[in-house]
Parts: structure tokens; sequence; C-alpha cells
């Protein structure tokens, strides 16, 4: 790339990125120059091993510099390069984070300006190490290590997106459960950029609690320093939003079995509950002798498209069964347009065929009745 141009489109980047995104380019247009630290050397590449080099114009060739530009520069803080504070998420980021796209109606599920406070004394630390907290170090800080900028709380779902403060300067920080209302969640997900820490979001399921319209938070946040374990800092917060409406109790009767599902709540974003898959002896025996499992189920809309699954936790992208796949836990988003209803399906693999691929899209694999689910 033309130095001057360089010079001119990224005036802050060191010179070092700069041959760095070079010899990336040229690698990918049938060129090589290789950094020696004394200067490049200009090498070939066959083209042989380049699919389409011939074809290759100088348009492909600017958009591909600036490609490489936007990775290198993202391998540093842009802090690190010019000062600046990097970029913050937008509310659409993260929502997109949250799996819930550019949806428009969640206005009231969005929550910001929190009043955050700081445990005196720590009650939730490192369970699965106790050992640890003997070495643990004191963590001396005037304020908080991490600001709120916004939550989203809907009744099954709590999502805290927060950015470092300067108390936060040379410690990492990591997060892996809350306290809601006295209950412990988890375990959750975090999101810290790819380990940046330049945002982070926390991500608690809440399916398996008491439905509350204000909800008590304890956020337990892990302080690392050069390889060392510091005490960790508590934030605590309350949040006032609207619980999870909870759906009746609603069972199915098959020829094979009945279908229980309870403990079901709606939100505007997600459908969760329970289900259960119970049979009479002779339903069970007969069951045994079949060649088909049930092990998973799948909703779909009145519109005949499938309801995309949310993670119960960090752990499982799919159901939170038992051993049989006869009990269970199940969470899934819920289309914008709002529906009321939705079929619930359940799939089968062969017993014969167990250590196959699956496919959860396959007619073959369903198993028994569609069942019609009142979301009322």
């Amino acid at each position: 790339m033309d130095k001057k141009i360089w010079e001119e489109q990224y005036p802050e980047m060191p010179e070092l990125f700069h041959l760095a995104v070079e010899q990336a380019v040229n690698r990918a247009v049938g060129n090589e120059t290789v950094y020696t630290g004394q200067g490049t050397v200009e090498r070939e590449r066959s083209d042989q091993n380049i699919r389409g080099a011939a074809s290759l114009n100088k348009r492909k060739k600017w958009r591909l510099l600036i490609l490489a530009a936007v990775l290198c520069g993202g391998l540093i803080s842009a802090a690190a390069v010019s000062g600046r504070k990097p970029a913050k998420i937008t509310k659409v980021d993260f929502q997109e984070k949250l799996g819930l796209g550019e949806r428009t109606d969640l206005e009231e599920v969005w929550f910001g300006d929190v009043e955050v406070s700081i445990a005196e004394e720590p009650r939730y630390v490192n369970e699965l190490h106790p050992e640890i907290l003997e070495d643990m170090k004191n963590l001396k800080t005037d304020g908080p290590l991490i600001t709120i900028d916004r939550i989203m709380y809907d009744g099954l779902q709590l999502a805290v997106c927060a950015y470092p403060t300067e108390e936060m300067e040379g410690y990492t920080i990591e997060s892996w459960s809350m306290t809601v209302n006295g209950q412990k969640t988890g375990p959750n997900e975090m999101d810290d950029n790819m380990g940046k820490q330049d945002y982070f979001i926390f991500t608690a399921q809440l399916y398996d609690m008491e439905p509350a319209d204000q909800m008590e938070v304890v956020l337990p946040l892990s302080v690392y320093r050069d390889n060392e374990r510091y005490e960790n800092q508590e934030l605590l917060f309350t949040v006032e939003g609207k619980a999870a409406e909870q759906i009746p109790d609603q069972e199915f009767d098959l020829e094979s079995c009945t279908v229980k599902l309870t403990e079901m709540r709606r939100t505007l974003t997600a459908f969760a509950g329970r289900i259960q898959i119970e049979r009479t002896p002779e339903q069970q025996n007969s069951y045994e002798k079949e060649d088909r499992e049930i092990i998973y189920m799948v909703l779909e809309g009145t519109d005949g498209i499938r309801w995309e699954e949310l993670p119960l936790n960090e752990n499982t992208k799919t159901l939170r069964t038992d051993e049989k796949h006869e009990d269970g836990y199940f969470y899934y988003e819920i289309p914008e347009d709002g529906q009321t209803q939705v079929n619930l399906q359940l799939m089968s693999r062969l017993k014969s065929k167990r250590w196959e691929k699956w496919d959860s899209s396959d007619p073959a694999n369903r198993y028994g009745e569609v069942l019609t689910v009142d979301l009322r």
C-alpha cells in the first residue's frame, strides 16, 4: 500500500502494523512480503495455491487492505493506539448478543440509570476453590470496578451491560453467577469482548425462580492482577420490571405416553417451562420394545416456523433434562409478532443408531401427534 495513502488513512497506526497488514494482503493476492526486522523481501507464490489470483483486481485488493487494517487494529485497544476510549456497544448490538435481533417492541424491558452500591463485606466467593481464599489479597479501591450502562430484565432473563471504570485499571475481572432475591443463578454467561474487557455483558436465566416485579441483585466480581487473586467486589442493585406471566399447566394424553407441561411462563422475549413424559406400565413395556426413543422437543409457530432455542446456561444449548430426556426444562425465544399458540412436537431417534448423526429437521424423527400449546 502506498505509504502516503496509509499515513493519510491511518495516521496513528504504528509502522509495524502497516507492515503486518501489507504482508497479509500480499499473501492473499499472490505475493508474500516477508518482514525480517531489517527490511522487507518480496516473494512470489505459486498460482496453483491461489484460487483466482489472476482475476483479483485493484478494488478487491483495496477491500482486503481495509479488512486487514480492521483486523490488525482489533488486536490492540483503540485506547492504546490513539488514546481514545473504545466505542460503546449500541442497544441493537446488545440485543443481538442476547439473541433478540433488531426487535423494536422491547422498550419496557430496558433500564438505565441504575443505582449501584458496593457490599462492605463480600459474601459470595469462589466456592469451587475455597483453598485460594487464604492467599486472596485485599482489594483497595474507592469505587466500583465497573459502571452499569443498561440492563435488560423481562422476568425470565436478566442481562447487564457494563464498562470498566478507572478503578479497574490494572485488574481483570470475571463473573459467572448472580444472586437474585437471595437465590443464586448460573452458571451464567459472560461476554468480555474476547478478553479485551472494554465492555462486559453478564446474563442470567431466571426460569426456575419465583416470578417477581422487583429483583434485588448481587453481582460478584472475581478480581485478578498479575496472576494473583484479589477478594471479590460485590455490586448491589435493584431492578423493578414486569414479572413473567404464568401460564396454566397443560396435559396431553397420547397413545404412547402422557405429556405434562408445568411451571410455564412467558414474557415479551421468551417462553419457558418444564416438560414431563409419563407412561402406564403397559405403555412403558411397549416403548421399551420400540426401536425409537424420545430425546428432544421442538416448538413451531402456527405459521410453521420453528422457534429458536435459547440457552438455559453456558453448558446447555438444548433441553436440560434427566438421563432419559423425560423430565426437563425448556427455554425458547418468542417471535416479535407475539403468537398466542405454539405447536409442540416430540422428536426421536433410532435406538439402534444411537451414535450416528441425528437430524432434528427430518420428518421421520417426529414422534407422536402434534400438541397445540396455549400461551395465554
